[in-house]
């Protein structure tokens, strides 16, 4: 059966036999929040967007229920590889500390499985019968224990072929230490690293030196040389999910929900250039040591990257525990002290490193998890005067082109800022790191989410991008249309769609 789950968003899922039963205040009188056990469809976004409802559900929610004590006597049975039932277990955790989760086995031992950043996920193939435990590894409280009961014989005759899933949240009880605050002690420190927006363009003759960014008009984009931007036939031909057609430099699939889309930097343009923290240049060190461990980068979905063509390359720091916490908690203060708001990490990309003529084209982020984002510069080893540019879709038909070196961050709101790199990398290698955040009570974009935070600015919706422009390509009639709509010589001032 359906349960509607109302916390702010409706949320389908369907509860599995064997679990335990769900308590919230709108099906009994338990004021607490209790762990979760739930069939989750294969959707990312139901799996994300729940977790964020019962996280913050768990942070205003008065009297949580006490810590389950530790059963001593928990153990696993014995299982038959050949005749026990199996179940994938997924284990999400919603604390806002690292979550050890262990198997309890035969002898009621604890056998670490993962460790967990909050917000992350762990997975493990189980029997029916055996048992779990996860502790908050710093103040070693149990947050939950269970054991995996046998399934409806009904519901595993409807999944023969498959092997059932359940997935369990771990949530905030009364032994967890109280969810934090924003830490202001390093203020000074990051405003230091802050780069003065203004900051010219220098040296003129050689932008693979540039720490900048640089703006332009739309006469300037209709300007550009088509051989160095957008999607080639030959990649096109490769890739039957690009759908921008040969020279698209701008995905317009996936932008109706921008006009939804609150601006949490208020008083800034929703981007900035900073330098590395100390702690981020010992990644950056840990980098240069483990870069030669790349490997080809699994395949992107969505038709945004010549991946196909043009070899792209990851190192995924996944398999690499402390560089990866270094860089969530890093940037979990750095974020919050930019928009001035608890936010939760949602997921950190690995090292991408790409090469000569890589490209991705304009794009907006996923609208419920990548809201305060960061692109950390590993390396780059680029042609003389190519420098490779992040580029923003400005509001007024403007274009931003970001530029940055070694050891520098930029900071964006990639939910409803178009960004990509559309022009073909001129150069052997360029990697960078995505790592993204949302506040606590994002859950995404609904008719009234625009009000939230610091808005939606009245001009949001011009950038060339936008109804009557939408120049999403390179071709010549995207280009004509440019000229047409835009004087040459028209001002800054006067760049009013």
């Amino acid at each position: 059966r359906h349960i509607r789950f109302k916390v702010r968003i409706a949320c389908r899922c369907r509860w599995m036999m064997g679990t335990r039963p769900i308590q919230t205040p709108w099906t009994s009188g338990h004021q607490g929040a209790v762990h979760l056990a739930m069939w989750a469809s294969n959707s990312k976004h139901l799996k994300l967007s729940l977790l964020f409802a019962v996280l913050l559900y768990s942070t205003i929610v008065k009297g949580s229920p006490a810590c389950p004590s530790v059963n001593r006597s928990l153990q696993s049975p014995g299982a038959h590889v050949e005749t026990t039932p199996r179940v994938q277990i997924f284990v999400v955790n919603a604390v806002w500390h690292p979550v050890g989760f262990f198997w309890v086995d035969e002898q009621g031992g604890e056998r670490l499985i993962s460790t967990m950043l909050k917000g992350e996920t762990a997975s493990t193939l189980a029997f029916e019968g055996h048992c779990f435990r996860a502790r908050i590894l710093s103040a070693h409280v149990v947050v939950d224990e269970f054991c995996v009961k046998q399934q409806n014989k009904q519901l595993r005759q409807q999944q023969q072929r498959r092997i059932p899933e359940q997935t369990r949240t771990i949530i905030a009880c009364a032994g967890v230490p109280p969810m934090p605050n924003i830490d202001h002690s390093r203020d000074t420190e990051f405003e230091a690293l802050l780069q003065d927006p203004n900051t010219p363009c220098l040296p003129a003759d050689d932008s693979s030196k540039w720490s900048c960014v640089r703006y332009l008009r739309p006469w300037d984009v209709a300007q550009r040389d088509p051989q160095l931007y957008g999607f080639t036939s030959e990649e096109v031909e490769n890739d039957r999910e690009i759908d921008t057609g040969v020279c698209g430099t701008v995905n317009t699939n996936y932008a109706q929900h921008v006009p939804q889309m609150p601006q949490l930097t208020a008083s800034g343009p929703g981007y900035a250039i900073m330098n590395f923290t100390p702690k981020l240049m010992e990644v950056l060190e840990w980098f240069e040591q483990h870069s030669s461990e790349a490997k080809v980068h699994p395949h992107v979905p969505g038709g945004y990257t010549n991946m196909k063509t043009v070899d792209l390359h990851l190192l995924n720091v996944n398999l690499h525990r402390e560089p990866k916490q270094k860089i969530a908690d890093e940037m979990e203060r750095i974020l919050q002290w930019w928009t001035g708001m608890l936010l939760q990490h949602t997921s950190t990309f690995g090292i991408r490193s790409y090469h000569r003529g890589s490209m991705l084209i304009d794009h907006v982020d996923r609208a419920d998890t990548h809201i305060a984002s960061a692109v950390l510069q590993f390396h780059q080893e680029v042609d003389h005067n190519s420098g490779w540019p992040l580029e923003l879709m400005l509001a007024n038909g403007t274009v931003g082109e970001v530029y940055v070196q070694r050891g520098q961050i930029i900071l964006y709101e990639g939910g409803w800022l178009r960004h990509g790199r559309p022009m073909r990398l001129r150069g052997e290698s360029f990697s960078n790191l995505f790592v993204h955040f949302a506040p606590l009570d994002w859950f995404g974009p609904c008719p009234n989410s625009g009000h939230k935070y610091g808005g939606v600015p009245e001009n949001r919706m011009t950038s060339i991008a936008d109804y009557p422009v939408e120049y999403s390509s390179c071709r010549p009639d995207h280009v004509e249309k440019l000229k047409s709509l835009f004087d040459q010589d028209s001002s800054d001032d006067e760049l009013e769609l």
